[in-house]
Protein backbone atom coordinates (compact mmCIF):
# COMPACT_ATOMS: atom_id res chain seq x y z
CA UNK A 1 0.00 0.00 0.00
CA UNK A 2 2.79 2.39 0.89
CA UNK A 3 5.21 3.61 -1.70
CA UNK A 4 2.59 4.81 -4.19
CA UNK A 5 4.70 3.87 -7.18
CA UNK A 6 3.88 1.73 -10.16
CA UNK A 7 5.20 -1.78 -9.86
CA UNK A 8 7.45 -3.38 -12.42
CA UNK A 9 6.57 -6.70 -14.05
CA UNK A 10 9.08 -8.37 -11.73
CA UNK A 11 7.49 -6.83 -8.63
CA UNK A 12 4.01 -7.87 -9.79
CA UNK A 13 5.26 -11.41 -10.45
CA UNK A 14 6.89 -11.48 -7.02
CA UNK A 15 3.61 -10.35 -5.43
CA UNK A 16 1.70 -13.09 -7.25
CA UNK A 17 4.20 -15.72 -6.18
CA UNK A 18 3.96 -14.53 -2.57
CA UNK A 19 0.15 -14.53 -2.68
CA UNK A 20 0.00 -18.02 -4.17
CA UNK A 21 2.44 -19.42 -1.61
CA UNK A 22 0.77 -18.00 1.49
CA UNK A 23 -2.76 -18.74 0.26
CA UNK A 24 -1.76 -22.33 -0.41
CA UNK A 25 -0.50 -22.63 3.18
CA UNK A 26 -3.31 -20.69 4.89
CA UNK A 27 -6.22 -21.84 2.75
CA UNK A 28 -7.54 -18.42 1.73
CA UNK A 29 -6.43 -14.85 1.18
CA UNK A 30 -8.29 -13.69 4.29
CA UNK A 31 -6.68 -16.36 6.47
CA UNK A 32 -3.24 -15.56 5.05
CA UNK A 33 -3.85 -11.85 5.70
CA UNK A 34 -4.69 -12.62 9.34
CA UNK A 35 -1.40 -14.47 9.66
CA UNK A 36 0.49 -11.51 8.20
CA UNK A 37 -1.35 -9.15 10.57
CA UNK A 38 -0.30 -11.36 13.49
CA UNK A 39 3.29 -11.12 12.31
CA UNK A 40 2.89 -7.36 11.94
CA UNK A 41 1.82 -7.10 15.60
CA UNK A 42 4.68 -9.36 16.66
CA UNK A 43 7.27 -7.11 15.03
CA UNK A 44 5.49 -3.98 16.24
CA UNK A 45 5.74 -5.22 19.82
CA UNK A 46 9.47 -5.76 19.26
CA UNK A 47 9.66 -2.15 17.98
CA UNK A 48 10.87 -3.40 14.60
CA UNK A 49 8.71 -0.94 12.68
CA UNK A 50 10.23 -1.64 9.28
CA UNK A 51 9.46 -5.36 9.39
CA UNK A 52 6.11 -4.67 11.01
CA UNK A 53 5.14 -2.29 8.18
CA UNK A 54 6.28 -4.91 5.65
CA UNK A 55 4.02 -7.54 7.21
CA UNK A 56 1.03 -5.18 7.35
CA UNK A 57 1.67 -4.30 3.70
CA UNK A 58 1.72 -8.00 2.82
CA UNK A 59 -1.57 -8.42 4.69
CA UNK A 60 -3.00 -5.49 2.73
CA UNK A 61 -1.89 -7.12 -0.52
CA UNK A 62 -3.85 -10.21 0.50
CA UNK A 63 -6.98 -8.60 1.97
CA UNK A 64 -7.37 -4.79 1.92
CA UNK A 65 -10.69 -5.16 3.79
CA UNK A 66 -9.07 -6.31 7.03
CA UNK A 67 -9.55 -3.44 9.51
CA UNK A 68 -6.60 -4.48 11.67
CA UNK A 69 -4.19 -3.71 8.83
CA UNK A 70 -5.07 -0.01 8.94
CA UNK A 71 -4.89 -0.04 12.74
CA UNK A 72 -1.36 -1.42 12.43
CA UNK A 73 -0.44 1.16 9.79
CA UNK A 74 -1.78 3.85 12.12
CA UNK A 75 0.25 2.71 15.10
CA UNK A 76 3.43 2.61 13.03
CA UNK A 77 2.73 6.04 11.56
CA UNK A 78 2.06 7.36 15.08
CA UNK A 79 5.45 6.03 16.19
CA UNK A 80 6.95 7.89 13.23
CA UNK A 81 5.12 11.12 14.17
CA UNK A 82 2.81 11.36 11.13
CA UNK A 83 -0.43 12.36 12.86
CA UNK A 84 -2.27 13.27 9.63
CA UNK A 85 -1.82 9.84 8.04
CA UNK A 86 -2.49 8.18 11.41
CA UNK A 87 -5.98 9.67 11.51
CA UNK A 88 -6.57 8.56 7.89
CA UNK A 89 -5.58 4.99 8.77
CA UNK A 90 -7.73 4.90 11.91
CA UNK A 91 -10.67 6.34 9.96
CA UNK A 92 -10.24 3.63 7.32
CA UNK A 93 -10.05 0.92 9.97
CA UNK A 94 -13.18 2.20 11.69
CA UNK A 95 -15.03 2.37 8.36
CA UNK A 96 -14.50 -1.39 8.12
CA UNK A 97 -14.95 -2.23 11.81
CA UNK A 98 -16.64 0.54 13.81
CA UNK A 99 -16.61 -1.56 17.00
CA UNK A 100 -12.90 -1.58 17.83
CA UNK A 101 -12.67 0.31 21.11
CA UNK A 102 -8.88 0.46 20.96
CA UNK A 103 -8.83 2.32 17.66
CA UNK A 104 -11.12 4.96 19.18
CA UNK A 105 -8.72 5.12 22.12
CA UNK A 106 -5.68 5.44 19.86
CA UNK A 107 -7.35 8.07 17.67
CA UNK A 108 -8.44 10.00 20.77
CA UNK A 109 -4.82 10.12 21.93
CA UNK A 110 -3.79 11.62 18.58
CA UNK A 111 -6.56 14.21 18.76
CA UNK A 112 -5.51 15.05 22.29
CA UNK A 113 -1.87 15.49 21.25
CA UNK A 114 -3.08 17.91 18.58
CA UNK A 115 -5.11 19.84 21.18
CA UNK A 116 -8.45 18.80 19.72
CA UNK A 117 -10.06 17.85 23.02
CA UNK A 118 -13.61 17.82 21.64
CA UNK A 119 -12.80 15.09 19.12
CA UNK A 120 -10.76 13.23 21.73
CA UNK A 121 -13.71 13.28 24.14
CA UNK A 122 -16.01 12.04 21.37
CA UNK A 123 -13.71 9.09 20.67
CA UNK A 124 -13.28 8.22 24.35
CA UNK A 125 -17.06 8.30 24.63
CA UNK A 126 -17.40 5.94 21.65
CA UNK A 127 -14.91 3.56 23.25
CA UNK A 128 -16.88 3.68 26.52
CA UNK A 129 -20.12 2.92 24.67
CA UNK A 130 -18.46 -0.21 23.28
CA UNK A 131 -17.02 -1.26 26.65
CA UNK A 132 -18.05 0.63 29.77
CA UNK A 133 -15.88 -1.59 31.98
CA UNK A 134 -12.53 -0.19 30.73
CA UNK A 135 -11.33 2.15 33.48
CA UNK A 136 -8.57 3.61 31.32
CA UNK A 137 -11.15 5.06 28.93
CA UNK A 138 -12.70 7.06 31.79
CA UNK A 139 -9.30 8.18 33.04
CA UNK A 140 -8.19 9.34 29.61
CA UNK A 141 -11.49 11.11 28.93
CA UNK A 142 -11.15 12.79 32.35
CA UNK A 143 -7.82 14.24 31.24
CA UNK A 144 -9.36 15.55 28.01
CA UNK A 145 -12.26 17.06 29.97
CA UNK A 146 -9.76 18.68 32.33
CA UNK A 147 -7.81 20.25 29.47
CA UNK A 148 -11.05 21.57 27.99
CA UNK A 149 -11.90 23.06 31.42
CA UNK A 150 -14.88 20.77 32.00
CA UNK A 151 -13.87 20.00 35.56
CA UNK A 152 -17.17 18.54 36.74
CA UNK A 153 -17.12 15.98 33.94
CA UNK A 154 -13.45 15.34 34.55
CA UNK A 155 -14.13 14.57 38.20
CA UNK A 156 -17.06 12.30 37.30
CA UNK A 157 -14.81 10.27 35.02
CA UNK A 158 -12.01 10.13 37.59
CA UNK A 159 -14.52 8.85 40.13
CA UNK A 160 -15.74 6.19 37.69
CA UNK A 161 -12.18 5.15 36.80
CA UNK A 162 -11.33 4.78 40.51
CA UNK A 163 -14.54 2.83 41.09
CA UNK A 164 -13.36 0.44 38.36
CA UNK A 165 -9.98 0.08 40.09
CA UNK A 166 -7.86 2.44 38.02
CA UNK A 167 -4.86 4.01 39.75
CA UNK A 168 -5.18 7.72 38.94
CA UNK A 169 -1.90 9.62 38.65
CA UNK A 170 -1.37 11.60 41.91
CA UNK A 171 -0.43 14.73 39.95
CA UNK A 172 -3.74 14.63 38.13
CA UNK A 173 -5.62 14.23 41.40
CA UNK A 174 -3.69 17.23 42.78
CA UNK A 175 -4.63 19.29 39.71
CA UNK A 176 -8.29 18.42 40.23
CA UNK A 177 -7.98 19.22 43.92
CA UNK A 178 -6.71 22.68 42.97
CA UNK A 179 -9.99 23.07 41.04
CA UNK A 180 -11.98 22.12 44.14
CA UNK A 181 -12.38 18.37 43.74
CA UNK A 182 -11.25 15.86 46.36
CA UNK A 183 -11.50 12.11 46.95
Amino acid sequence: MFGNSLKTKQQKASDEKFINNVVQEAGSRAAAAKEMVALGWKYYERRDLITSMKRFNQAWLLDPNNADIYWGFGLILAAQGDSVKVIEMYDKSLSINPNNKYIYLNRAHIYEEKGNFGKAIDDYTRAIKIDASEAQFYNDRAVAYFHSEQYDKSWQDVSKAMELGYNIHPGFLEALEEKGYKK
